[in-house]
């Protein structure tokens, strides 16, 4: 077996992250007790984002990286749910922030713990030894995030 090009390598690893992705969703099937809460990964990125603090569907656009219309209908949309709240500002009127509610804060954790739940039945498979390279890639995935989130790499 000869030595792969880094693009090779690439390649592959993109090629896992859609297998592990394929895999999540038949996971969820194979758990019917576990809660499966009915939400886009959309609506839980913006129920994360406003878990953080609240924020106006600007700074939700912005964020998620969608036009103030799309970001609009997604509030209206968690609104109508009951899982965000809108409030508006007191000094001036105008300005609305997004919320999320208690029920909100709820499904939120429900669809992180379905995520824990689902990788924990997966962890319990590996030997300790195989556990600690999982950690170790994880480790490494998170520093070059950072790094990419950062900025061009000097040099």
């Amino acid at each position: 077996m000869g030595r792969r090009s880094r693009t090779e390598i690439v390649r592959g690893i993109l090629e896992r992250d859609r297998d592990t992705l394929a895999l999540s969703v038949q996971l969820d099937r194979a758990m019917p007790d576990a809660a499966q809460p009915d939400l886009t990964m959309r609506q839980v990125l913006a129920l994360y984002l406003l878990l953080e603090a609240p924020r106006r569907v600007g700074e939700l656009a912005r964020e998620l990286n969608v036009t103030i219309s799309s970001a609009s209908g997604l509030v209206d949309r968690l609104v109508a749910a009951g899982l965000v709240e809108r409030e508006h500002g007191t000094a001036d009127r105008r300005l609305v922030v997004c919320r999320l509610t208690e029920p909100g804060r709820r499904e939120l954790e429900a669809f992180l713990q379905l995520g824990r739940l689902r990788l924990e039945r997966v962890l319990a498979r590996m030997s300790a030894q195989d556990l600690l390279v999982v950690q170790r890639a994880q480790d490494l995935l998170i520093a070059a995030a950072r790094e990419a989130i950062a900025g061009p790499r000097a040099g």
